[in-house]
């Protein structure tokens, strides 16, 4: 048997060729048929994953936020080139609110506090995340997260495979929660 394993000849080939023909099939099995809450768990826990990673986007974004308002306060410095005051302006694509929480990256007024549009929510998302996130969609799908802006003017993420879960983005205190729906 140990030759079989060690040697690189024709029959150590079909041999490792029928070990994995065997897995294969017997471990999608499982997955797919045996427990159908092992799928709904793995999206869960996804659903959480993306959860934890935005909240603490969102925390190092506000932290970036106040180091960068804390430098130019010590060098004395509170207008820009332009006269702008230094705590309105943005960092790298994000605009933040005078609370230091990112409210957008296309639109963005003086007097701006909260995300105004469900693509402000998407931009929000994106910047966060960066390149591997999950895309949103205006519209709820069975597939993809969806993305709406509440009658407050904060950002909802859900998504229907995790459990009708939900991540709320409220932009005036900086807070990111998660909650699940019941029917």
């Amino acid at each position: 048997m140990a030759s079989v394993l060690l040697s690189t000849n024709r029959k150590s080939i079909y041999f490792y060729m029928g070990i994995v023909g065997i897995l294969v099939p017997v471990s999608w099995y499982f997955l797919k048929f045996s427990d159908p809450n092992v799928i709904n768990n793995l999206h869960q826990q996804t659903f959480q994953l993306n959860y934890a990673a935005f909240k603490s986007g969102i925390r190092l974004a506000h932290y970036h936020f106040l180091a960068k308002d804390d430098l130019a306060k010590k060098n004395g410095v509170t207008k820009s080139s332009t006269g702008e005051n230094l705590i309105k302006q943005s960092i790298g694509l994000l605009h933040f609110n005078q609370h230091g929480f990112p409210i957008a990256i296309k639109r963005y007024s003086a007097d701006q506090q909260t995300p105004l549009s469900v693509q402000d929510c998407i931009d929000i998302w994106d910047s966060v995340l960066g390149p591997l996130k999950p895309n949103l969609s205006i519209t709820p799908t069975d597939t993809e997260y969806w993305v709406r802006l509440s009658s407050n003017n904060q950002c909802i993420i859900g998504s229907h495979t995790a459990n009708n879960s939900q991540i709320s983005y409220d932009a005036i205190v900086g807070k990111v929660t998660l909650a699940t729906l019941t029917d």
